[in-house]
């Protein structure tokens, strides 16, 4: 969600699966929470628990500060999309006071 000159990291909470053209488009624009942010939040939610099914750990570590919950087949969806939205909400703010533009919508 956040643009890699800002985040640095390609960890899975913070990547949004699109083509080249849309990428390029976006630049360091932060994407508008209002129209994406609840969809891939719960996006996130069904990759994160295919993983941790499939017992694919690895790939569930970039999860595990942000959410420190500690057995996460008990953790709701609601309570996985409310922290994933709160770590989201706070970067794009620090993101949009350092000079990030923000509420980029893809037309």
């Amino acid at each position: 969600m956040s643009p890699w000159s800002y985040m640095a990291h390609d960890q899975l909470w913070n990547i949004i699966p699109a083509t080249a053209s849309v990428n390029s488009s976006r630049s360091n624009i932060l994407p508008s929470q209002t129209n994406y942010l609840d969809e891939f939040c719960n996006l996130q939610y069904d990759a994160f628990y295919f993983h941790l099914q499939q017992g694919n750990h690895k790939i569930i570590e970039d999860f595990n500060i942000m959410l420190s919950h500690r057995d996460y087949k008990l953790m709701s969806r609601e309570h996985f999309v409310e922290k994933l939205s709160q770590e989201i909400n706070n970067n794009s703010r620090i993101a949009v006071n350092i000079g990030f533009k923000s509420s980029y919508v893809y037309r």
